[in-house]
């Protein structure tokens, strides 16, 4: 491990609470888990907890269902640290709620904010960890509004330009899978067994009737309990009464390219589109990729454009040097 001291201590610490609170084939059982991890992150509103339900159906994976906020203590913060120690001792309090089957290899976590320190994760976990991204197309992000407050916008399109581009900076790398949220809704199986190959897992019956055999029922990023999947906020952007916020995100430095760098369409949709009656029209499919499935850009000229800007970055995330 190439892990900070810090964190070295705090997971010592939580080790001494883990042994303290349970029993020794309950803290066998978390410390077998505890090899082989999975984090989840990526930027609000973009489908983290639906990643997790799905994942959830596995009985290799212990999924905890809130968001533990243990590897992102400093992420919500208004100017966010990345150094503050990880918190293990609550990490293990959240798991050792949950029942343990023998099956289960893995822990699953998802915070979104997780996307923030999947360099560090690294750092720590080593060969061992899986992590997840997904991206969503930010038209629809920012326009999304969260459950416990229906009043207002829940990401703001500067957020969406910094939580992708933090992900970024690992894209391609072995240990790290990025998936679109339009892809897991429309695309399902396909996206499934893409998930399964990358965490070494066989696919299993419960995937194909989601969400029945979930574990994760209910979260608060949801509106009530676990529904089918579901497409009817796909493009919510396009409406008419988004125009002004479509300005916002458009004026946004980097908006653009890494709306092209995941393949989402830009040119055919730039406008929201008003049927005969006044009504928003069904929506375009704006999330084409490539034919070959290439980016559009490639991760490197992204992060030259993107990540870059002053105005999208603190030093804190710039690029890392060669």
């Amino acid at each position: 491990m190439k892990a900070n001291g810090a964190d070295r201590a705090a997971y010592w610490k939580g080790i001494k609470y883990l042994y303290a609170n349970a029993s020794a084939r309950q803290a066998a059982d978390v410390l077998r888990i505890d090899r082989r991890p999975i984090l989840i992150g990526g930027c609000g509103r973009s489908g983290t907890t639906l990643l997790l339900a799905v994942l959830s159906c596995h009985p290799a994976i212990v999924a905890i269902d809130e968001e533990t906020r243990a590897f992102c203590p400093g992420g919500y913060l208004a100017d966010p640290t990345l150094d503050a120690p990880f918190k293990f001792k609550k990490l293990y309090h959240h798991i050792m709620a949950r029942q343990i089957p023998d099956r289960a290899m893995h822990w699953c976590e998802k915070t979104p904010k997780n996307v923030l320190y999947f360099q560090r994760l690294l750092n720590f976990y080593g060969e061992g960890v899986r992590m997840l991204q997904i991206v969503r197309d930010g038209r629809d992000v920012v326009v999304s509004r969260h459950p416990s407050d229906p009043t207002k916008f829940w990401v703001t399109p500067q957020r969406w330009v910094t939580d992708l581009c933090a992900g970024l900076k690992l894209a391609g790398h072995p240990q790290v899978l990025t998936i679109r949220y339009e892809d897991l809704l429309l695309d399902y199986a396909k996206t499934v067994g893409r998930i399964c190959r990358f965490l070494g897992l066989s696919h299993v019956k419960a995937f194909d009737e989601f969400p029945r055999h979930a574990t994760t029922r209910r979260n608060a990023a949801w509106s009530g309990r676990i529904r089918p999947l579901y497409t009817d906020t796909l493009g919510t952007w396009q409406q008419p009464a988004y125009q002004k916020r479509m300005d916002e995100f458009h004026a946004t430095p980097g908006a653009k390219e890494l709306l092209r760098y995941y393949g989402y369409e830009i040119d055919a949709s730039r406008d929201v589109r008003q049927g005969r009656d006044g009504a928003a029209q069904p929506p375009v499919r704006p999330w084409r990729i490539n034919a070959d499935s290439t980016p559009i850009i490639s991760s490197t000229q992204a992060l030259d454009v993107v990540c870059n800007l002053p105005s999208a970055t603190t030093d804190a995330y710039s690029r890392p040097s060669a």
